[in-house]
């Protein structure tokens, strides 16, 4: 059977963070991301997933962000953020609707 996927970006917005390296179930799966940057959608299994965040060339050891059975809803889509400064850095999971609109409309997300 096949296993209920998610999909996923992953977002560096902590304005005084170095660049980052992204862990996902113990895997190294973003290397080297910057403030402002975020990555493609990817999918996620969504039984519980696993992200530390490190800084660039660092070890899971070394994680600033350790966010552990991480469970989303099967064809959900996420935007898993590093938010706030390095001395309080968390990271925030953020839905994005992906329910239909009425034609002529638009839909618009905002994340201050």
């Amino acid at each position: 059977a096949q296993e209920a996927e998610a999909l996923v970006r992953i977002s560096h917005n902590a304005p005084d963070a170095p660049a980052v390296d992204v862990f996902v179930n113990d895997q190294r799966a973003v290397e080297g991301l910057a403030f402002g940057e975020n990555t493609d959608f990817v999918p996620v299994p969504t039984d519980g997933i696993d992200v530390q965040v490190v800084p660039a060339g660092g070890e899971q050891a070394d994680a600033v962000i350790d966010v552990q059975d991480l469970a989303l809803e099967p064809g959900s889509l996420s935007e898993i953020a590093a938010v706030g400064f390095l001395d309080a850095i968390a990271a925030q999971v953020y839905p994005i609707d992906i329910s239909p609109i009425a034609e002529g409309n638009a839909r618009v997300g905002v994340i201050h």
